[in-house]
């Protein structure tokens, strides 16, 4: 290299040396100007975006985009669980009801609240201990009649918890003489008496539903775990088989049987490969009859399976599916008998795009809907529609509902850790279980009881 480039070089490192390290001056009032105007402008572009994804729910770049913006969000989730892994989730949900507290209002007691004579059989999690309990709450005056606990030592004997704080006492069953039946999902079902204490645990798995039928025996969403007997089908490909489980209230099982092998023997099998997956049918409700309808005999059982969109009428006693459905409700929850001709089904409505722990989804409407189905003409409707969207009830997973016999209806929106009784055309009262001003305790599938249902040693005196 001749010394005329060296020098060249040399002169251009020395400019560009000059030019990065020279000191400027910059105005404290055009900072303050560009960091303030800046915020304004990422603010807008926050809500227009996340006004824009409220409706197209199907532009994946807004999706992609709102992310970015919400992950302060998620940070400050992230920080306050690593200082108290107590409060991870699935525990705690974000609070989006900043004027709920219990059954308060804007700081109010709600009259709705104080003019229900029911009793809500509340599941979810202490303030106090972090843990899941269950609470027998007389709605009038907010008192707390009776309470359910874990001993997870006793547990743990019969079973391997991962987290306490994390376990769900989902569903839990009232019976007449203060026993509790709950299990957390794809748990032991575990039968306590009305001092907690344990009765019984069936060591198998049991997730979503609980109910008695006319001989107080126990119908509960249980999986084959490989015993089903259409095997060659359920070795071949490998799914969760989920099946309907009779139990006594001493703990025996009467009944059981894979769902796969009931659509396969009423010659449903085309239904039940469409899209198969590794989850086909996601069993999340089974309804038996107390009575006699005019389409149905006591003791069939009305049941849901989420992810053929299918509602289904099946009777053991003959092995015959006498009745099924799908839609128009979309990935439903909780099927009930409300008259001798009609059910109701809690619609998610979303549609699901992925079966995996984060799956995707949109949905269809904005809200939940319920459905009600005549069988006298074969036709569905939604008296309920406009106040659950003036309510925004929305929970994309779970949630349940229960219509009254004054017709109003009580629903847990679990997505979203609220509890509401409406009427079809108001709210009577709403409800959460608040930790903070941030979170809300998860709910696990509470129910109403009216006051005549309400065992007599839990009644006022």
């Amino acid at each position: 290299m001749s010394k005329l480039n060296f020098k060249k070089i040399r002169n251009i490192i020395l400019q560009w040396e000059i030019l990065l390290f020279r000191k400027y001056e910059i105005p404290t009032f055009l900072i303050l100007l560009l960091f303030i105007s800046n915020m304004i402008i990422f603010v807008m572009f926050g809500y227009f975006i996340k006004e824009n994804i409220n409706k197209s729910h199907n532009s994946k770049i807004n999706k992609i985009i709102f992310e970015i913006i919400d992950f302060p969000s998620d940070v400050k989730l992230v920080i306050k669980s690593l200082l108290n892994k107590e409060i991870l989730y699935p525990n705690v949900l974000i609070n989006n009801f900043n004027n709920l507290n219990y059954f308060y209002k804007d700081g109010k007691i709600q009259d709705g609240a104080i003019n229900d004579k029911g009793y809500l059989l509340l599941s979810s999690f202490s303030n106090q201990t972090k843990v899941c309990n269950v609470s027998l709450i007389r709605i009038s005056d907010q008192s707390v009649v009776h309470e359910w606990d874990n001993d997870f030592n006793m547990l743990k004997g019969h079973f391997n918890i991962d987290n306490i704080h994390r376990f769900r006492m989902l569903h839990p069953l009232l019976f007449d003489n203060g026993d509790l039946l709950y299990s957390n999902t794809d748990n032991p079902l575990i039968m306590i008496d009305k001092y907690s204490s344990l009765k019984w645990i069936k060591k198998e798995q049991y997730h979503h539903s609980k109910e008695l039928d006319s001989d107080g025996n126990i119908w509960a969403c249980g999986i084959m775990n490989g015993k089903d007997s259409l095997s060659n089908f359920s070795k071949i490909f490998n799914f969760r088989d989920d099946a309907l489980v009779k139990i006594s209230s001493e703990g025996n099982i009467i009944f059981k049987k894979s769902i796969a092998t009931i659509l396969y023997e009423n010659d449903f099998l085309p239904t039940l490969a469409a899209n198969f997956g590794t989850d086909p049918v996601h069993l999340n409700d089974i309804q038996p009859a107390l009575i006699d309808g005019e389409f149905w005999k006591k003791d069939d059982l009305l049941i849901s399976l989420r992810n053929r969109n299918m509602v289904l009428l099946y009777r053991p006693k003959t092995n015959k599916i006498i009745w099924h459905k799908v839609g128009p409700w979309l990935n439903q929850h909780d099927v009930d008998f409300i008259s001798t001709h009609e059910i109701s089904i809690f619609g998610n409505d979303i549609i699901l795009y992925s079966e995996n722990n984060n799956p995707d989804y949109d949905f269809i409407s904005d809200h939940n809907n319920i459905y009600i189905y005549d069988f006298y003409n074969d036709s569905t409707y939604t008296p309920y529609k406009d106040i659950l969207l003036e309510s925004k009830v929305a929970t994309p997973f779970e949630g349940l509902h229960n219509i009254l016999p004054n017709n109003n209806v009580f629903i847990e929106e679990t997505g979203n850790g609220r509890l509401l009784l409406l009427s079809n055309d108001s709210i009577i009262w709403e409800f959460t279980n608040r930790l903070d001003d941030d979170y809300l305790y998860v709910l696990n599938w509470s129910r109403y009881i009216d006051e005549e249902s309400i065992p007599k040693m839990f009644k006022k005196i």
